[in-house]
């Protein structure tokens, strides 16, 4: 892993709505939330992000969606004012990455949690509460092509503690699947030691 150069909050807010606004699973939802908070679509696709207006939009957006700023769903016990990098992965690294400690990913693991362990799950053909896996295959073929996805979002408690993926599980798990990936892959990093006490550590 290499640190390329650190980042404030502001910047992971705006590539976790991109990502998700970007996303097939959460596209439909985050738009649903979209005009209620007063959040145009501009804010996310070309962001602003000296403009004090629109961090306060976004933030109140992915507060909206994921919990964020209120301590609840995805950040339940999310530590604040983490350390945030821009950083690159090599392809290798990719395939010891950690999910989230929940209940699809722990089973889709096998209890490991490792990207590694899903993927040899999936190609074995086993599958977490029934949910195909084609979409897992769809997003390796994309990697396969040579298209760019967005950045992931990972978050570790110190230099030395493994990677837990807060945003981009199912595109890891497309990587973890590709039969070519980029040598080095960009993605965000958040560091914190009281990251221990989030609720999917």
């Amino acid at each position: 892993m290499e640190v390329i150069r650190a980042v404030d909050e502001h910047y992971m807010v705006w590539k976790f709505l991109d990502a998700e606004l970007s996303s097939p699973r959460y596209e439909s939802r985050l738009r649903s939330l979209m005009a209620p908070e007063n959040v145009p679509a501009e804010f996310i696709r070309a962001p602003d992000l000296q403009d004090e207006e629109q961090n306060s939009a976004r933030d109140r957006l992915l507060t909206r969606h994921r919990g964020w700023k209120n301590n609840q769903a995805l950040f339940e016990g999310f530590p604040a004012h983490a350390e945030w990098h821009e950083i690159e992965l090599a392809a290798e690294e990719i395939d010891n990455l950690s999910y989230i400690n929940a209940d699809h990913w722990r089973q889709l693991s096998g209890g490991s949690r490792f990207v590694k362990d899903a993927v040899w799950n999936i190609r074995q053909g086993h599958t977490a509460g029934g949910e195909c896996n084609q979409k897992y295959f769809d997003i390796a073929a994309v990697i396969e092509d040579g298209r760019e996805l967005p950045e992931m979002i990972f978050v570790t408690a110190d230099s030395k503690s493994k990677l837990i993926i807060l945003e981009g599980h199912y595109r890891a798990t497309g990587y973890g699947l590709a039969t070519s990936r980029p040598s080095n892959i960009r993605a965000l990093l958040g560091i914190h030691p009281d990251i221990v006490r989030w609720r999917y550590f």
